[in-house]
C-alpha cells in the first residue's frame, strides 16, 4: 500500500552509476563505467559481454532517472486503489527457492476496463502502476537485492483473442518491452495458468515480443494442470486458497488478493 511507505524506501535503490566526462551516451557510443558498478544480472543477460552490459546498464540508468523510476515508491499513486479494485494482482507467498511470487488475473480485468477508462486510467497510468508494483517487489519485498528473481503466475482464464486489441494490446506490449529492456534476469519462472486452446493464438503474438531466454522460463498450464503444475516450484502451503492451496488470509477465499 503506497500510504504505508516512508521516505526510507528512496534509499533502498541499489543502482550505482560511475560515468566520467558525460552523463549519458547513446547505446551505439562507447561508455566508461567501471565494471564493478554494473549489476551482474546485466552481464548475465548479455552472455558475459561486458561492453554490451555497460551500454545496456547506462541506458537503463538514464531511463530510471528521466522517467522518475528511482523515486516512484515515494511518489503519490492516485490510481492505486482503483486499479487494485478492478484488476486482481498481488504478491503472496514464496517459491521453494525463496522467490517472491506475483499473481495476476488479467481475464477479470477485461470486463472492467471501461470502469478504469471512465476514471481517466489509460495505458500510461496502467504502465506507471505496473512500474510501481514491480519496484515495490524488488526494492521492498526483495530488500533491494540486485540479483533477486521473482516468480509470476498469470491466470488467463476468460481471456479471449478480441481482448488483446487496442489499449489492452498496447499496455501488454509496452510492459513486456520495458521488462525485457530494463529488468533483465529478474524472472525465475513464469506460469501461465488456466490456459485454453484460444490462448495458443494469443501466445503466438505475445512471445514474439519477449527475449528467448525469458520465453524458455514460461510454463503454460491448462485448467486441469494448474494446481499440480504450480507445485513444480511452489509448496502447496504457499499457493493461495483460490487455486486450491493452503495460503489464506481471512475468511475470503480470495483473501490473498486484498491482504497479502
Amino acid at each position: 500500500d503506497p500510504d504505508s511507505l516512508t521516505s526510507a524506501v528512496a534509499g533502498a535503490q541499489s543502482f550505482h552509476l560511475v560515468i566520467a566526462g558525460h552523463s549519458f551516451t547513446s547505446p551505439d557510443q562507447p561508455v566508461v563505467q567501471a565494471v564493478e558498478s554494473i549489476p551482474q544480472r546485466f552481464i548475465n543477460a548479455c552472455d558475459g559481454d561486458v561492453e554490451a552490459a555497460r551500454r545496456r546498464f547506462e541506458t537503463t540508468s538514464h531511463w530510471r532517472e528521466t522517467e522518475g523510476v528511482n523515486t516512484i515508491l515515494v511518489e503519490p499513486q492516485p490510481h492505486f486503489h482503483h486499479i487494485k479494485n478492478f484488476y486482481p494482482h498481488y504478491n503472496a507467498g514464496e517459491g521453494r527457492e525463496g522467490n517472491i511470487i506475483y499473481w495476476e488475473r488479467p481475464g477479470e480485468l477485461m470486463p472492467q476496463i471501461k470502469q478504469l477508462h471512465s476514471r481517466g486510467i489509460g495505458t500510461k497510468e496502467m504502465l506507471r502502476h505496473w512500474l510501481y508494483i514491480t519496484e515495490y517487489q524488488f526494492e521492498v519485498l526483495c530488500k533491494g537485492d540486485p540479483m533477486a528473481k521473482g516468480m509470476s503466475v498469470i491466470d488467463v482464464k476468460g481471456v479471449g483473442v478480441f481482448d488483446f486489441m487496442g489499449k489492452t494490446l498496447e499496455f501488454v506490449k509496452k510492459s513486456v518491452q520495458v521488462a525485457g529492456q530494463h529488468y533483465p534476469e529478474r524472472s525465475f519462472v513464469i506460469y501461465i495458468v488456466n490456459a485454453n486452446a484460444i490462448f495458443t493464438t494469443i501466445w503466438s503474438i505475445v512471445k514474439g515480443w519477449i527475449h528467448e531466454n525469458t520465453v524458455a522460463k514460461v510454463r503454460i498450464l491448462g485448467p486441469s494442470e494448474t494446481l499440480s503444475g504450480l507445485q513444480e516450484h511452489i509448496d502447496i502451503s504457499q499457493i493461495p486458497e483460490y487455486y486450491g492451496g493452503g495460503l489464506k488470509f481471512g475468511d475470503d477465499k480470495d483473501g490473498c488478493r486484498y491482504h497479502a
